[in-house]
């Protein structure tokens, strides 16, 4: 009986509220204990992660130690070195904004041909060829589109032209993911690429799932900087949207513009689509005020100073025929004196003759002006009556001569181009008339006129 109190005592106690409740406790305390210990070797192995991320990402670059301004000042500044003089540095990168269907493409063309090329860029800007090949990553546009924009731009380099269209694959370009960032590493180092444009930035927000409009929308710009230096990349240039409106800064987030060096803006003069677009340019050791950007009679883009655009107006597409024309036929003929008119107009078929002419403008520049065969026959008997030229053959056997400029009996229409006409531009319609020989897309338009480049951004 004794036993059986005793036994029920031991079970009252164990089952008592007080012995629940510290057994509960130091399971708990075992159970936390437990949890920690998972918690701290999760935190412990997210940390080794990220260094050994970290050390990949650095690669074999040594880490960046301090200098003394007074060694380094010693040791000189060095001189910058351009890639495109007044617009972009080596070593550096590049933001181009503008609005939608406004000409970002078209822009980012013209560079990649004159970084090809050696050709100004837009007609204006020095460029300083780069050494390596450029890569084109085009996320909204078909591989037909870009082969109808980079076809047009006539790029005598074309295999130093490397495009890759990831239209619905921008994800591939989520730099911030390490297989993709290896990916873009040996794509860039196995075709000899040094300059990088990325065209447009929205697609790549948009398969990481970011807000452009977060300070975080900065961290695939930071890749791409990741990117420069691991592949070792001269310059990376990206374009992005900007605002409705005619434009003027890339929309979202402020960080994005922090992010460049040289920061580049298209602006249209209204919300209409042919409305007159504007270039300018700013950043780190880069102010270039607002031009205007029209097409050449070449059929190319070109910057013209505010300057020299407002002087521009004042001539007429048939007043800068004219001069063109005379001026090439005064050149050839020189050069080979003594054939009819038809033998001078035979070159530009042949291809033996350049058919642009760079004619002078009041404001000291100069805006490049096509010649026709057509044009070439009719100019010629205007400068026959005018005494520029003289026939030294028969009437059924020319053979033109160039008259001295001492000995012409009438003023040199060469020498500078009148600002008479009222109305100096020509509709489409009236320029097709004027030069039957060019064809649409690379017919003149000016710089009151919407430029029109295939499939143009």
């Amino acid at each position: 009986m004794a036993e059986k109190l005793a036994a029920d005592e031991r079970n009252r106690q164990h089952n008592s509220p007080e012995a629940v409740a510290a057994r509960l406790a130091a399971t708990r305390g075992r159970s936390v204990a437990i949890d920690a210990a998972k918690i701290r070797s999760r935190n412990e192995a997210t940390e080794l992660v990220r260094q050994e991320q970290a050390a990949k990402r650095r690669g074999d670059a040594p880490r960046a130690l301090p200098v003394s301004l007074a060694d380094a000042l010693a040791k000189g500044v060095p001189p910058t070195r351009w890639i495109v003089e007044g617009l972009l540095k080596g070593d550096s990168t590049c933001l181009l904004s503008g609005p939608f269907k406004a000409g970002k493409s078209a822009v980012t063309a013209s560079l990649v041909r004159s970084l090809v090329d050696g050709d100004p860029y837009l007609g204006h800007f020095p460029v300083i060829p780069t050494a390596g090949n450029v890569m084109v990553v085009d996320t909204e546009q078909g591989m037909g589109e870009l082969l109808e924009v980079y076809g047009s731009q006539k790029i005598r380099n074309m295999h130093r032209v490397h495009l890759v269209s990831t239209d619905g694959l921008a994800s591939d370009w989520d730099l911030s993911l390490d297989e993709n960032m290896d990916a873009a590493v040996s794509m860039c180092q196995a075709n000899g690429v040094t300059v990088l444009v990325f065209d447009p930035l929205s697609p790549l927000f948009v398969a990481m799932g970011l807000d452009e409009n977060d300070s975080s929308a900065q961290a695939p710009l930071v890749r791409f900087s990741e990117l420069k230096r691991r592949a070792g990349l001269d310059a990376v240039v990206i374009s992005h949207h900007s605002g409705y409106g005619g434009g003027g800064r890339a929309r979202g987030s402020s960080s994005l513009p922090g992010w460049a060096a040289a920061l580049w803006n298209i602006t249209r003069d209204g919300d209409k689509l042919d409305s007159v677009r504007s270039f300018d340019a700013y950043g780190r050791g880069i102010n270039v005020p607002p031009g205007v950007l029209s097409l050449g009679l070449d059929g190319r883009l070109q910057f013209v100073p505010a300057s020299e655009a407002a002087q521009a107006r004042r001539l007429s597409n048939e007043e800068l025929k004219d001069v063109a024309h005379r001026m090439w036929i005064e050149r050839y003929v020189a050069a080979e004196p003594g054939h009819a008119a038809s033998f001078y107009a035979a070159k530009l078929g042949g291809g033996t003759a350049d058919r642009g002419v760079q004619v002078p403008i009041e404001a000291g520049g100069a805006t490049l002006v096509n010649v026709t065969k057509n044009g070439i026959e009719t100019t010629v008997a205007t400068m026959l009556v005018d005494g520029e030229l003289i026939n030294k053959g028969s009437e059924k056997r020319r053979e033109l001569f160039v008259v001295p400029h001492e000995q012409r009996l009438v003023s040199d229409p060469i020498a500078r181009p009148s600002n008479t006409q009222p109305n100096p531009f020509t509709t489409p319609a009236e320029r097709d008339e004027i030069s039957p020989d060019l064809t649409p897309n690379s017919a003149p338009f000016n710089t009151d006129q919407l430029f029109a480049t295939p499939g143009m951004n």
